[in-house]
Order: structure tokens, then C-alpha cells, then sequence
């Protein structure tokens, strides 16, 4: 959502969003120091508002993001495999500063799709 803004959030009461937190997280000081941040809630929520819109401000501090729903980024896994790309996507996944994961674990995943999640999580995690 290229609009998404962390100044456009709406913090109803009923959505117990913590709008502190929230603003220390478009700081991006968390990519800087390596963590992670999971976000979690029903079904139209907004997390992928929110996601984007941290993903904005990143973008607004010059950090490299790079945003995909898991149903896409599984295809291309499968994709690259084939055709013997895979080392090069996995390094592009490594690369972004900041990586967003929506639509996370929506179904079951096969063992070397498992696998294939675990590289990328390892990968970034060992990011020099």
C-alpha cells in the first residue's frame, strides 16, 4: 500500500493498538539493531496497513524494503528452484534492510517449503 502512513493510523480504542510503541517502531531504529517485529490480529485488522506503512517510513530513512505475501513469495521459491535461481533470490531476500512478510503462514507448508523459510530467516539473522 504505497499511501500507508504511520500519521494515518487510526488507534480506536477496540483496536488496542499502542501508539507509543507503534511511533517508536517508524524511528526503524529496530532494523538498525536487527529485530524483528511480528505483527498479529484477526482478520482485517489492519496489519498489512501497518506493515506497509513501517515499511514507508523505512523506505523514508533510505532503508531497502521489500514487501511480499507469502502465497507470492512460496511461488517464487518453487520457481527459482526450478530453473536454478534460488542461490540469487535467496540473496535478495538476505539483501533488504527490511523485509515484510504479509499474509504469514495462511496454510499449511510442505517440508522444503519450511525449509526454504528457514534459510531465508537464517540468512538475515547472519547478515553481515
Amino acid at each position: 500500500i504505497p499511501s500507508a502512513v504511520m500519521e494515518e493510523i487510526e488507534y480506536h480504542e477496540d483496536r488496542k493498538l499502542d501508539k507509543a510503541q507503534l511511533l517508536r517502531l517508524a524511528s526503524c531504529k529496530y532494523i538498525d539493531e536487527g529485530h524483528h517485529v511480528v505483527l498479529e490480529g484477526a482478520s482485517g485488522n489492519g496489519k498489512t496497513y501497518i506493515a506497509c506503512a513501517l515499511g514507508n517510513a523505512a523506505c523514508r530513512r533510505m532503508k531497502t524494503v521489500r514487501y511480499i505475501r507469502m502465497p507470492e513469495l512460496l511461488d517464487e521459491l518453487n520457481i527459482a528452484r526450478s530453473n536454478g535461481s534460488l542461490k540469487k533470490l535467496m540473496k535478495a531476500y538476505k539483501k533488504a534492510e527490511l523485509l515484510i512478510l504479509d499474509e504469514w503462514l495462511i496454510r499449511p507448508l510442505t517440508s522444503q517449503e519450511s525449509y526454504d523459510l528457514l534459510e531465508i530467516a537464517e540468512s538475515r539473522s547472519s547478515r553481515s
